[in-house]
């Protein structure tokens, strides 16, 4: 059975935003995937914080895992993911 684990790395890019990317670790590979990030502003709602919940598990069930990119460390995997959608 291959297991995962969910890892939340914050990052703040300036005093007014935060970023929070949601890795996945295989634990068998020991090797991550970003496989989402939010950005977050002040004022919080609570209606965001429970949209932000759901497309990780979506994504984490309807993603093969052959069409994701693994790298060898979290750093990478955002490094990566930050490339993609500049």
């Amino acid at each position: 059975m291959k297991l995962f684990r969910q890892i939340s790395i914050w990052k703040r890019p300036d005093h007014e935003k935060a970023v929070r990317f949601n890795c996945i670790e295989d634990l068998e590979m020991n090797k991550f995937t970003v496989q989402t990030a939010d950005c977050f502003t002040i004022p919080i709602r609570c209606q965001h914080l429970s949209y932000f919940e759901k497309p990780f598990p979506e994504r984490f069930i309807e993603v093969e895992w052959e069409q994701r990119k693994w790298f060898d460390s979290a750093e990478k995997a955002i490094a990566d993911h930050e490339n993609e959608f500049r």
